[in-house]
């Protein structure tokens, strides 16, 4: 699978969410962050969190972090290995402060 596509937009079962989830995996770069979009603007507003499922993600930049950004307002629940780049980029740009970030083991 090419780096930044989503895997699914659906219900992914992942443990302890509800709702709509989003799967990402490898580089959310410049170029993968409108496909981020895409997908998290594709998904319908409901009275669940949308999970954002980063674990796979080896690279977020900072278009990336726009895209969380402007979907934070809708609830957002994004799921990081913790220990890895993206878990540091996660607490350094505040996504912690405004939004449900969780930190899973690696």
């Amino acid at each position: 699978m090419p780096c930044g596509m989503p895997d699914s937009t659906s219900d992914l079962g992942v443990e302890g969410t509800a709702g709509p989830q989003v799967r990402m995996t490898g580089d959310l770069d410049t170029s993968a962050a409108d496909e981020l979009a895409s997908r998290l603007q594709s998904v319908p507003v409901g009275p669940h969190a949308l999970t954002v499922d980063l674990r796979s993600v080896t690279y977020v930049d900072s278009a990336a972090v726009a895209v969380l950004y402007r979907h934070v307002r809708r609830g957002l629940r994004i799921l990081v290995r913790d220990g890895t780049a993206v878990a540091m980029v996660m607490r350094i740009c505040g996504l912690t402060a405004v939004c449900d970030v969780r930190f899973l083991p690696a």
